[in-house]
């Protein structure tokens, strides 16, 4: 992902394929939080609020230039990596969870339903974001694997 994110001009990073959508900017800052958002609040070591929760990640996100970008997601690695080597293989099979808008899972089935599935939708449209308001020679490829663009 990062590496689209650096096929960014800087003068697009406003871009937004029309009104009423996400700016390309407002994307990128949602990506930067999304990745762990879920499994972060169902591993939390006392209940909160999920609105809450999720509302100052949010906040922090929307306050990202840019430049932050690379940064805070390295940062999410980062934080994905301990949080996955904190989890048992009996949490991730057997560990219920609860999902904001309704309706129970295992941890790891939530993890697919939630972080896998936003990653994967929200990186493919970075990808056609990039081909909207760039004239980068764009291939399906290039949306899934390290081409040199």
């Amino acid at each position: 992902m990062c590496r689209l994110l650096s096929k960014v001009p800087d003068d697009q990073f406003s871009f937004k394929p029309k009104e009423g959508m996400r700016s390309l900017l407002e994307l990128v800052q949602y990506l930067a939080v999304i990745g762990i958002a879920m499994p972060s609040f169902w591993l939390q070591s006392k209940p909160v609020d999920f609105r809450a929760f999720f509302g100052k990640r949010i906040v922090a996100s929307k306050n990202l230039l840019s430049t932050d970008i690379q940064p805070a997601m390295q940062q999410q690695l980062q934080e994905a990596k301990m949080l996955f080597a904190s989890i048992t293989d009996d949490e991730f099979l057997n560990k219920e969870i609860s999902y904001p808008w309704g309706g129970t899972d295992a941890l790891g089935q939530g993890i697919i339903n939630t972080s896998i599935k936003f990653i994967t939708g929200y990186k493919l449209q970075l990808f056609l974001y990039l081909k909207l308001c760039t004239d980068l020679p764009l291939g399906t490829a290039d949306a899934w694997v390290l081409n040199d663009l």
